[in-house]
């Protein structure tokens, strides 16, 4: 007989969406364990790890997890090249996989249990019941809850179990990302390349690390080939001078969702970050989105088990205040323009990306020349 573990709380994925999630619940002393199926939380993560420079002081962010501290960001498309930014720090780059493990060990100093290498096998919704076995013992055994938080990304579980989350048959973006050995790079903005010639629907970007230079490439898709979009990204270093002649140390693929969730939470279940399509249709950037749904989602789970309350009637506390928030009416409005021109770009054949992005940094210039005048 399986080994059954009773624990209030799980969260499925120990990337920023759950480890917020697990954070909020052990604050608020509530039992909670984070299975994550890697070695450590990050591990295999796909993202450029650009964030907000607000967010180290609200996180305090230690100044060993940053690589970089990024004033601006430059956009290239056709022949012209706009410049964003100010003399202030407006961004941080840094390694998402020592970001992930930062989160995660901040939740875990608050009291949340951490479980690395465990497999998700299956769920039993009924019950609330996660079978799974951990890959580094061999051990098979299942958790008991009285709710569930998938923060599993856009594969979630979520979808396939309880009917929440991100739905894999609408649209996504396909992302590939190379980080390249460069000690002595002497970049310090964010870079994004338009390129309708050769990527209609998407775009390449350039973000500048410690020792290294992430260069990735994204997409909107229905289906993906991740052998053409490699070669896209092979191509696209091969053009740039300053990036041909670097040694590849690290490839990674995956795929971001491009459109939010219809539905968020059931009976002893919610989702949340990726897993619930919670990522800026646009840029693909998600960070921000995956820490407030956390966030929200931990404090609504505390209280869901301060009242010993888990039907999707109460949960509903969690989407009601998710929608409120600036973040989800951000994605929702970028959403609403980007499927209004993704179907005027399939009448007229034309690629619909390029256009959108230009007057998006347009209005982040607009933003950032306000911001130095108060």
């Amino acid at each position: 007989m399986k080994k059954i573990i009773n624990v209030p709380v799980i969260i499925i994925g120990a990337g920023p969406a759950g480890t917020a999630a697990a954070l909020e619940l052990a604050r608020r002393n509530v039992p909670v364990t984070i299975l994550n199926r890697d070695r450590f939380p990050g591990e295999n993560n796909i993202c450029g790890g650009a964030l907000s420079h607000s967010l180290k002081e609200k996180l305090e962010i230690p100044s060993e997890i940053i690589d970089q501290e990024i004033n601006s960001v430059d956009i290239h498309y056709k022949q012209h090249r706009q410049t964003v930014g100010s003399a202030h720090p407006q961004f941080l780059s840094v390694k998402r996989n020592l970001f992930d493990l930062f989160l995660a060990k901040k939740a875990v100093a608050a009291g949340a249990n951490l479980q690395n290498l465990f497999d998700v096998r299956r769920i039993d919704p009924e019950i609330g019941r996660v079978y799974g076995r951990n890959t580094d013992t061999g051990e098979n055994f299942a958790y008991q809850s009285d709710l569930i938080i998938f923060a599993d990304g856009p594969n979630t579980l979520g979808w396939s179990t309880y009917g929440i989350g991100f739905d894999r048959s609408q649209y996504y973006f396909v992302a590939i990302d190379y980080e390249l050995d460069s000690f002595e790079h002497g970049l310090n903005e964010f870079k994004f390349y338009l390129e309708q010639e050769h990527l209609p629907a998407g775009y390449f970007w350039v973000f500048p690390k410690k020792n290294i230079i992430n260069v990735g490439v994204g997409s909107h898709c229905k289906r993906g080939d991740s052998v053409y979009y490699h070669r896209l990204l092979k191509d696209f270093i091969g053009r740039e001078p300053s990036l041909k002649h670097l040694t590849v140390v690290k490839k990674r693929g995956g795929v971001i969702p491009a459109v939010p969730a219809r539905k968020f939470v059931a009976r002893g279940a919610m989702v949340v970050g990726d897993a619930a399509g919670l990522v800026n249709p646009l840029t693909g950037g998600g960070l921000i989105h995956a820490l407030k749904s956390g966030e929200i989602a931990g404090k609504v789970a505390a209280l869901a088990h301060r009242k010993k309350r888990f039907s999707e009637r109460f949960l509903y506390l969690y989407t009601l205040r998710l929608k409120c928030t600036p973040h989800y009416i951000w994605i929702r409005f970028l959403y609403v323009i980007a499927k209004f021109h993704l179907h005027r770009s399939n009448q007229r054949k034309t690629g619909f990306l390029e256009p959108l992005l230009v007057t998006y940094f347009y209005l982040m210039k607009f933003v950032f020349r306000v911001y130095k005048k108060l």
